[in-house]
């Protein structure tokens, strides 16, 4: 598995997809996740079309889960996996260092500790049921926008030591469903209402009450097929509050609405409802990061030779006064 080791200089690695959120939020990437749902996604030539645009694309991250009870996801996984591997180039086209989320060092030294599979398998689950030990990492996530125990904390009760027992990596995450114009799959689930987005203060105060139990990340969910994504003073208001990964997913259907969630400061974008219906727009959400990312170093690079160019010239009889 991803998460589970990977040999380098003839030592045992622990590596963990944490980790490689936490190194890119620190270095300022930002990054793309595919959400894929177990109960849509079971036409093999279906996974195989998503998997090679997968491989070949290079999203950061899959997420695999729905609002669906009682969907297994490990037949998904299973299937995804000879098509994602990088150790299986027949399977997997190489994909050009261009469609790579990174061309920069910190991205190479990263992708050389992780050289056994390209892209984490990262549960993003519904229900307990949709647990699998053969992902990479499971989001155990709280909803904690609802007032619902059960999505709150007896779901969590019941899967826990399934999960502990298993091994897997686990990411605790808050989850905050946001009125996306439209009722989501997971309020209906869950039985719970989204918070209205015309309420800022109360959803980032929520998030940061969150951050300060312990949790994480934080993920504002407009709902899958929403009308509208999270806004970006939203965004924006939520990232003043916290300083732990921000994830935002729902209505997100073009990369522009990508782009806007990532400046305004989402270190995850999530696509999902839309690559359903329109899987060949997934190489124009990796170039919109791609292009961020880019732009980003650009900056950086630019205030490093500023700072440069303003330090003051050592005279040459400098090095001798005292």
């Amino acid at each position: 598995m991803y998460n589970q080791f990977s040999i380098l200089n003839s030592q045992l690695y622990k590596v963990s997809v944490e980790s490689y959120i936490l190194s890119a939020r620190q270095a300022n990437r930002k990054m793309l996740a595919v959400l894929l749902d177990p109960e849509k996604l079971v036409d093999p030539a279906d996974i195989c079309q998503i998997g090679s645009l997968i491989c070949q694309n290079q999203p950061d991250f899959i997420f695999i889960g729905g609002s669906t009870f009682f969907q297994s996801t490990t037949p998904l996984i299973r299937a995804l996996r000879p098509l994602i591997n990088s150790v299986s180039p027949a399977n997997c086209p190489q994909s050009s260092e261009a469609s790579r989320p990174f061309g920069t060092k910190w991205r190479k030294e990263f992708s050389i500790i992780n050289s056994q599979f390209s892209i984490p398998i990262v549960l993003f689950p519904g229900h307990p049921s949709q647990f699998s030990p053969e992902a990479d990492a499971l989001l155990f996530l709280t909803l904690i926008s609802g007032n619902n125990p059960d999505a709150l904390i007896r779901q969590q009760v019941l899967s826990a030591r399934m999960v502990k027992d298993s091994g897997i990596e686990t990411i605790s995450m808050g989850y905050i469903l946001v009125d996306g114009g439209k009722q989501s799959a997971a309020a209906r689930a869950t039985n719970t209402t989204a918070l209205a987005a015309s309420n800022p203060d109360l959803i980032a105060d929520t998030a940061l009450a969150g951050e300060m139990l312990g949790l994480h990340s934080i993920y504002l969910e407009a709902g899958s097929g929403a009308a509208h994504p999270t806004s970006t003073a939203l965004i924006q208001q939520v990232r003043s509050f916290i300083t732990c990964p921000l994830i935002v997913g729902g209505g997100i259907r073009r990369p522009e609405d990508a782009l806007a969630a990532w400046q305004a400061g989402a270190d995850i974008v999530v696509i999902g409802n839309h690559l359903e219906t329109s899987p060949a727009d997934l190489p124009l959400f990796t170039a919109a990061r791609n292009n961020i990312n880019k732009k980003i170093d650009d900056n950086q690079l630019s205030t490093v030779e500023r700072k440069r160019a303003d330090r003051p010239k050592e005279r040459s009889g400098d090095k001798n006064c005292r």
